[in-house]
């Protein structure tokens, strides 16, 4: 019994480890996708409409944990950008 509960512990360690790495790559993913939006915003005064829109009307936009959107979110560190 031991020995099956021990296997057990060990996959479910694993398991864990894999979802929370997956959830810390989702996350900073997320981030990604929100910095090239506000990229884009900055740069097209059509598509900054369209994003206060979304989030004038739903706060919560995209978020899956109910947090309010911050439409210049911090620590987002692009490949060979010096802002964030």
């Amino acid at each position: 019994m031991q020995e099956t509960h021990g296997l057990f512990t060990e996959l479910r360690d694993i398991v864990q480890e894999a979802m929370g790495h997956t959830a810390v790559a989702l996350e900073h993913s997320g981030r990604v996708i929100v910095h090239v939006a506000n990229a884009y915003a900055d740069r097209d005064g059509e598509a900054e409409a369209t994003m206060k829109n979304f989030l004038k009307d739903d706060p919560t936009y995209g978020l899956a944990s109910g947090d309010t959107a911050d439409p210049k979110v911090p620590d987002v560190s692009m490949v060979g950008s010096e802002a964030t």
